[in-house]
């Protein structure tokens, strides 16, 4: 995963997919080999993921991350003007999502 001014590309070893930061949504600037399965189109704009808004990369990264591996999320887009759902599942970007940041330690004095 590359995190550069807003925009965050996301690989797997046989693709990739471009989301940008936009001011209503998250946009997908560019969708490369394997990740067209995903079912996403370069142009779509992410506007809400699991009925929450969506604005940066990683409100969509956070809500695959919380869901079931083979959970079905919900993800409103807008393509070509019109207002479409299509869902997704966690499985299916396995190879592309970041690793979860790590956890930091316990406060001093506190038990964990």
């Amino acid at each position: 995963m590359e995190v550069v001014q807003g925009q965050m590309v996301l690989r797997s070893t046989q693709g990739s997919l471009t989301l940008v930061s936009s001011g209503s949504g998250i946009l997908v600037s560019d969708v490369a080999g394997d990740m067209a399965r995903l079912g996403l189109r370069s142009g779509d704009m992410i506007v809400a993921v699991r009925g929450r808004a969506a604005r940066v990369p990683e409100d969509l990264v956070s809500e695959l991350r919380a869901a079931g591996e083979q959970e079905r999320i919900a993800v409103r887009l807008i393509r070509n003007g019109q207002q479409r759902t299509i869902d997704i599942r966690r499985a299916d970007w396995a190879g592309a999502l970041p690793p979860e940041p790590p956890t930091p330690p316990p406060a001093p004095g506190t038990r964990p």
